[in-house]
Order: C-alpha cells, then structure tokens, then sequence
C-alpha cells in the first residue's frame, strides 16, 4: 500500500475562513500552524465570487470558471416554471481542477467539496461527497468511505466549550473532525498523489455564535459563559490543529494551499425582501396566502404562494443571504410571464432605483451597497445565466424572504441563548484566505487587486505542471519561482463529460435523493 508520503498535492478548505480574523489571530500568536506556512510561503487575501456565497464560491473554486458561466448563484438552479430544484454534479458541465489532473494520470482524493462531488462523478481518484448530498455522504468508487468513518477515531481533541454548543454546531464540529482523522486512512485504501478536503465548522459557528463573539453585537448575551463567547477564535485554533495534523500525515509542508470560499462578518439586521416586493405591487399572493402573513420561509415554500400571472418580478436566491437575486416575469420567456419584453430595460431600472432607496429606519445606512443588471456580470453570450438583478447587502444585514409586519424592512436579531441558537447573527464578507507553501513557491507573492477564488484552479493545475483549459475565467497566480513559472505546461487531455460519454456521468438524481438533499440545505437554511 502506498506510503503518504508520496503526497504531491494537498488542499484544504475552510468555509467561511475569513481574512481579518485569521490575521488578528496569527498576530495574537493563536494560529501557529497558519504563521509557520505563512512564514515558508504566503499569506494572502482571497476574494469569493460575486454573489460571496459558498454554492458559487465552491464550484468557481473547482472548476476556474466563474458563475455567469456555470449559472451557478445559490444552491439551487434558477427557478423553472416557478420551481426552485438544488443543484447536483451533473447540473455542472465544467470539470473540476481534480478531474482534469486525474485525465492526466495525477490521482486524486475529493472530501466534502459542495456541489461538483454529490452525485459522486467517475475520474481516476477517491470522492466523498460533500453537501448537498444527505447525511454523510457517498464515495467513488463503491461508497468504500462508510467502514473507514464509522471505524476511525478521532485524532484531534475536541474544543473548549464544545458541550455547550447546540447539538447542529456539536454535530458539524464533530464531522469535520472525523472527516480529518479518516483521511489518511482514506488515503491508504485508495492510494493518490494528491487530496482536496473542505471543512464546514467555521461557515456554521460563525453563522450561529457571532454575536457571543461580539460584545457590541445587539444579540450579545453577557452572561453566557466565556467558553461559548471564545468558540468563534477556538474553531479557529482548531482549523489550525487540524491543518497542522493533515500536514504531518501525508509530509505535505511543501505542497500545500490552504482557501476559504468567502470571509464572515457580523450581521445585526435582517432585510425583510417579500415586504418590499409586496409594498412596491411587485408581487401578488393567491389568496389563501394572506392567512399568515408572518411567516418566514425557504423560496421553495414562498414561490408557489405567487399569483404568477400578477407577478412583476420573483426572487432567486436562498432564504438567508448576503445577495438577493430578482428575475422579472417577462412574456414569452417565463411560463406566465406578464412583462412586455420592451418594458424589461425600463422596469429593471426602477427596480434597481427602488432598491437603492431602501434605508435601514434606525440608522439611515442604505440596505444594498452594490446593485447590477445581468449586462454588468456577464457577456452577452452568458447572460442568461444570470439573474437579471443582483443586489449584495450592506454587510450589517441579510436578506430573508418573509412576509414581517415587525420594523419596516429591517428588524434586528433577538438574544438566543447558547445551547439552541437557530438566530443566524453573522453572514458572509467577500475577503477569504489563501496560503501556499510549497519549494517553488515564492515567499515574497504580492499581487494588486487581491487573488481571486476563479483563479485556484488554474494556479493548482499550474503547480502540477497542467495548464489551465480554455473555459477557464481564472488566471495562473505568479506564487512560482523562475524555474517554475518558465516552465512549459502540459495541455490538459481531453476531459469526459457527461455531455460525451455516458459512463462517465454521475447517476441520475433519484426523486428520494432530491428530496433528501432539499431537506438537508433547508435544514442549513439554504433553500
């Protein structure tokens, strides 16, 4: 069996790491195993795709391309006929960076990346599934992942303070841990030359306990014991011991990346987007809508209640967001459109107007800091693929699509207490991480304006001697030294797809494991 230390490549995730703290931690010496890379390599910004969300963060990161190509805004496909379906592998016609290197004889193992592993696609490597597959997931080849988790131990202590946490934060902490220790014996049953693995526990401690964290939060609970204030920075210690553990395993302090799909920020105010759309005569609800108008739920639960003939516009985003994506019901284009094709230039502009009115009522901060029209992320060729309005929140607030009769548009979070916190109170910021270590890696890697996620992919196939292919939107990073950088890159091969050779496809998505990757994401407030 091969010895891991013949590991060329190793790549870890972290959603939600975010640039600020990870770096005011490593100044407050908290962070050894981060420094000490970043001491050998580099440290450096990264930012996410726009919208800074992790479906589209995730794919971009995978595949180089970024998401006015793949379509992919959220975690769900845009609506069809009103209908809103989560977005699985084979939604997604580009290949990830893995599946290309594996083309060329470079195996890979794959854990836990959302949306390009789940349906588990065939390449030459290992994949364990990440989200939105249910549960645990499955595995390429032969779901051979399932004896190796339920029989491994855990390698790294649990943190400080993990008892008193609900048992969503307990049970994704837990996972990630497990999802650690089991890699090396992963790597051992189905021997690589490289591993791409992403861990969840920052993205969800982040999202629940921020405003523990944050004395000046409004939701700050005094008197919640420290151990639950300090969970934020000890997750954080915590990626580092598990960075740290998986460095040490498979001898890979010269053939290291470390990312995040976006950084995390505090947020104190929640954006009541259906209030609007009802206010401005936007939308209209069938009538037995009006029953409770203060619910709050999931878009797949909120879109069936339009009257789709008297509905100008409908959203496309998730039900907590840092973004809000709007289409317009434009005739001949949706199922019951009713907006002129001539009026839809017109009507986006006085949306777009609309929405930049929108003021928090208490502190006068405006509700979006960026609004753009489809024309302005993408090329025309691509932008269909678009919302045909994207507007990105004020860092203080989401968005939720709710019908709240509370403070107008914006209402801020309650105080929760600790053991069953379900109030998100931290949301999502554009600055995430990027390390690289490696012996052709430069120390002194600067580059203006900050890397970006779209160009991982090309800069890891760079690293492994491939070069980029054609559909890639990223660019190869300069993180090599000269001997490097000169050198002449391979051609990647041709890549099966599941557009040219049927064995090669995932499976087809059962209607029971549809339903089960919907429970899940709305479960984490996705869908």
């Amino acid at each position: 069996m091969q010895s891991l230390k013949d590991t060329k490549l190793l790549v870890i995730g972290f959603d939600s790491a975010d640039f600020f703290l990870v770096k005011q931690y490593m100044e407050e010496g908290l962070l050894p195993t981060f420094s000490l890379l970043a001491e050998r390599g580099f440290f450096s910004q990264l930012d996410s795709t726009t919208p800074y969300q992790s479906g589209p963060a995730w794919t971009t990161f995978a595949t180089g391309v970024s998401p006015c190509k793949t379509g992919i805004y959220s975690f769900h496909l845009p609506p069809e006929h009103y209908e809103q379906k989560p977005v699985f592998s084979n939604d997604i016609p580009y290949p990830a960076f893995w599946e290309i290197l594996g083309s060329m004889g470079f195996r890979c193992g794959v854990a836990n990346i959302p949306m390009l592993s789940y349906p588990t696609r065939a390449f030459n490597g290992f994949v364990v599934s990440g989200y939105p597959s249910p549960d645990e997931g499955t595995s390429y080849p032969d779901n051979f992942h399932a004896d190796i988790y339920e029989n491994t131990s855990l390698k790294i202590p649990l943190p400080d303070g993990f008892e008193l946490l609900s048992e969503y934060i307990k049970q994704t902490i837990y996972s990630d841990l497990r999802r650690a220790s089991a890699a090396p014996e992963l790597a051992r049953n189905r021997p690589v030359d490289g591993l791409v693995i992403m861990f969840d526990m920052l993205d969800r401690v982040q999202h629940y306990y921020r405003h523990e964290y944050d004395r000046d939060h409004p939701a700050h609970n005094p008197d919640s014991p420290d151990a639950v204030k300090n969970i934020i920075p000890e997750c954080y210690m915590l990626a580092d011991r598990i960075t740290l553990f998986l460095l040490n395993e498979f001898n890979a302090w010269d053939t290291c990346f470390i990312v995040s799909d976006h950084g995390s920020r505090p947020m104190a105010w929640r954006y009541n987007l259906f209030r609007f759309l009802m206010v401005n005569k936007l939308i209209t609800l069938r009538e037995q809508a009006y029953v409770d108008r203060s619910v709050s739920a999931g878009l797949k639960t909120l879109l069936p209640l339009l009257q789709q003939d008297r509905t100008i516009v409908y959203p496309v985003h998730e039900t907590l967001s840092t973004a809000i994506g709007l289409d317009l019901n434009i005739r001949g284009r949706e199922l019951t459109g009713v907006v002129p094709p001539g009026s839809a230039d017109m009507l986006a502009d006085s949306i777009i107007g609309q929405l930049k009115q929108e003021r928090n009522p208490v502190t006068g901060e405006t509700v979006f800091e960026e609004i753009y029209r489809r024309e302005e992320l993408c090329d025309a060729e691509y932008a269909h693929n678009s919302p045909d309005i994207l507007a990105l929140c004020n860092h203080k607030i989401i968005s939720v699509p709710a019908f709240a009769e509370e403070v107008r548009q914006i209402m801020p979070p309650v105080h929760t207490q600790h053991r069953t916190s379900h109030q998100i109170t931290g949301a999502h910021r554009r600055e995430g991480i990027f390390f690289g270590a490696g012996k052709t890696v430069r120390g002194d890697f600067e580059i203006t304006p900050s890397p970006a996620i779209v160009d991982i992919a090309p800069t890891v196939l760079a690293h492994c001697g491939v070069d980029k292919t054609p559909a890639m939107d990223g660019q190869r990073l300069p993180i090599f030294t000269g001997n490097t950088a000169a050198k002449s890159l391979k051609k990647p091969s041709a890549i099966i797809t599941c557009d040219r050779a049927e064995d090669a496809c995932a499976h087809e998505v059962t209607e029971q494991e549809r339903q089960a990757a919907i429970d899940r994401l709305t479960g984490m407030g996705y869908i």
